[in-house]
């Protein structure tokens, strides 16, 4: 529940970074994606962590997950160097 409560606070944008980071995509890729720039990507990725309280990206996944933005499991090869 409290999971929840942090996550509707972010913004869609934080949403869709934390999303990204949860799925495997890299800074590089998450700023292709949605057309920012690295330093952008890297202040979004940071106000997530600070936001949702990770200390590391193992904890922003796992918060994804608690949020239900990824299903547990391991990510494939293919899934983590997908285009």
């Amino acid at each position: 529940a409290k999971e929840r409560e942090i996550f509707n606070s972010l913004s869609p944008r934080e949403k869709q970074v934390l999303s990204s980071i949860a799925n495997g995509r890299l800074n590089k890729q998450i700023a292709t994606d949605i057309g920012v720039g690295l330093r952008t990507v890297e202040t979004y990725r940071n106000r997530v962590l600070c936001k949702i309280g990770a200390t590391c990206l193992a904890d922003a996944v796992a918060f994804a997950i608690s949020v239900g933005l990824r299903r547990p499991g391991i990510l494939r090869n293919q899934d983590r160097h997908a285009g």
